[in-house]
Order: C-alpha cells, then structure tokens, then sequence
C-alpha cells in the first residue's frame, strides 16, 4: 500500500495570529511617523527638552516629561502623547492588538532609533542616556 502524503498546511487559526503581526508591525512602523507627526511638527521647546534630556522617549510609546520642566513644555508634550494615544487606539482596533501593546511596541522602536545621547525612560521607571 502506497502512502500518499501531501503537503501539510497549518490550520486557520494557526495563521491568524501571525498575519495580525505582520500587520500589527507594518502598521507600528507607520505609527512611528504618525504619532508624533513629521520632525517639523516639533517645536523646538519640545526639540530643545529632548536634546537637554528634559523630555524622554519611554517603553509604553509615549513622551515622558522630568519635573522642572516649564509649563509649556509639559502641554506640548501631551499633546503630542494625545496624538500618539489616538494613532495606537486606531492602529489596535484595525489589528487586534491592545492599546498598551501597540503602544509599548512603537516606544522600543522609537528608542532603539533614538540618537547617541538623547535621554530614554525605561521600564522601571529610570531615566537613561542612549549610547
């Protein structure tokens, strides 16, 4: 008796999960630019706070400001975190991922890209120098 064996496909649900993340990271890669908009949608308070390590990248996808900071750049700032929580809001109703995760995702690229010296706020909550 011959066997005859054809190729195996992986079951539907198999695949959906990694299809999710395939969009999921195509679309965070987007998101990078969207949330926080072109660099000439910076203003330079807010250009001037991430160059003196007064303003940070941090893990979750958002802008982190240091106490001290003036008024203006704390405002500035959650505006653009406002933004940045609109684009992860759609980019998680499109893919399926939560708010938190897509969030969290887009913040380890932000910061794996950041610049020799510029400031992160990691995980636990302190603030570092990238090198």
């Amino acid at each position: 008796m011959t066997d005859t064996m054809t190729p195996s496909r992986p079951p539907r649900a198999a695949i959906a999960p990694r299809l999710r993340a395939a969009a999921l990271a195509g679309m965070l890669a987007f998101a990078s630019f969207a949330a926080a908009g072109p660099a000439s949608a910076i203003s330079a308070e807010v250009e001037r706070g991430l160059a003196e390590c007064m303003v940070a990248e941090g893990v979750d996808g958002l802008l982190h400001v240091k106490s001290g900071a003036s008024a203006s750049l704390k405002a500035e700032v959650a505006s653009i975190n406002k933004r940045r929580m609109a684009a992860y809001g759609d980019i998680a109703a499109r893919t399926g991922a939560s708010v938190i995760a897509t969030g969290k995702v887009t913040g380890e690229k932000q910061i794996a890209g950041l610049a020799s010296g510029r400031c992160y706020k990691a995980g636990d909550g302190s603030w570092k120098v990238k090198r």
